[in-house]
């Protein structure tokens, strides 16, 4: 687990200065020897995890980091193996602790991804892994996304998006699981046991930071939050254009919520701007749009539509994590009920009728 966590904080902790994902990949791999995983990577290749004569355990994760240092990708790679070989010097029980489950970072999973790429280039098998890292990542945040009283959208991560870049707020942490005593006061914070602290003296007014502090609180123009609002108190149909579309995340914090509510919900995306598809079934539908005359399709609007109540959100962001919550972007809502309906709804159902 401690491998894990120090080859995320190599890979992450340059993007203190906003980089592409493909810039922090390109960094992190040259670090690497071109030679076959399996060189370096396999049971063969790496020290013995057990003692020949007594078959006890070896501190082998100890000694390469001792070697090579704790920021080493070789080195913590090497340690990742070396805790799949340990699989087969487990007994039944303390194997199946360390097996764990389905995790796609488990011991059984590499070990069998390790045997599939044992002929690749180490740097390909890594940038491959930062990938996977990175997937990873932004997939376990959108699974733990919470909604705060004030009806914003909360994401913890520490890594945010600005436009294509990457940025990292903070410094990720490296050490030993055991001793992240950040992550249980966080928790014990949530549940209510206690509050933050205020400073004493001059700077009371300003509250010592915590750990649950590393919450992203996402301010941003919100369409999701219009949604969790109710507004209109019965959506019957729910439509967004976008330029460029995360569906995943379209579908994690705006499409649930829609559905929930019994809401009908279209996404109409330019084809050509797609940067997270959807994973699995869905229940919406989903519309990419090609232009007749080639160019690109670029409106940002947000239609709910009731019985007779409509709000309509017309702004700069497109539908993904920056264009939503991170960026700076301006909308201008407009609202109808009943027999009043505002002159744009007219000018809105041309444009929609002919696109």
């Amino acid at each position: 687990m401690w491998a894990w966590r120090r080859l995320w904080a190599v890979l992450v902790n340059p993007l203190a200065q906003p980089q592409t994902r493909e810039q922090v990949i390109a960094r992190f791999v040259p670090r690497l020897p071109a030679v076959p995983v399996g060189q370096i990577l396999s049971p063969n290749a790496l020290p013995s995890t057990v003692d020949s004569a007594t078959r006890t355990p070896l501190p082998v994760e100890w000694d390469l980091i001792r070697e090579s240092g704790d920021d080493d990708v070789r080195a913590l790679l090497q340690i990742v193996a070396a805790g799949v070989a340990r699989l087969d010097h487990l007994d039944e029980v303390a194997g199946a602790a360390f097996r764990g489950g389905a995790d796609d970072l488990g011991p059984s999973i590499v070990a069998s991804r390790l045997t599939h790429r044992a002929a690749e280039p180490l740097p390909q098998f890594a940038a491959w892994l930062a990938n996977m890292l990175f997937d990873r990542a932004e997939r376990g945040s959108r699974r733990e996304l919470q909604w705060g009283s004030d009806g914003r959208l909360r994401l913890p991560t520490r890594l945010q998006r600005v436009g294509d870049r990457l940025r990292l707020e903070g410094v990720e942490g490296s050490g030993s699981v055991s001793l992240r005593v950040e992550v249980f006061t966080s928790v014990i914070q949530q549940l209510g046991s206690f509050r933050c602290p205020e400073t004493p003296g001059p700077a009371a007014r300003t509250p010592t930071r915590c750990a649950s502090d590393r919450w992203e609180e996402l301010t941003g123009a919100g369409p999701p939050s219009l949604l969790r609002a109710r507004t209109p108190a019965i959506v019957r149909e729910a439509l967004v254009l976008t330029y460029t579309c995360d569906l995943s995340f379209v579908e994690e914090v705006y499409v649930r919520a829609a559905r929930a509510g019994g809401a009908v919900t279209s996404v109409f995306y330019d084809a050509q701007r797609i940067t997270s598809p959807s994973e699995g079934p869905v229940d919406f539908l989903p519309v990419p749009v090609v232009c007749r005359r080639g160019g690109a399709f670029h409106p940002k609007l947000l239609v709910l539509a009731g019985d007779d109540d409509t709000v309509v959100a017309i702004g700069s962001g497109n539908a993904t994590p920056s264009g939503w919550h991170y960026n700076a972007e301006l909308w201008t809502f407009v609202r109808g009920t009943g027999a009043t309906v505002p002159a744009l709804f007219h000018g809105l159902g041309r444009w929609l009728r002919r696109s």
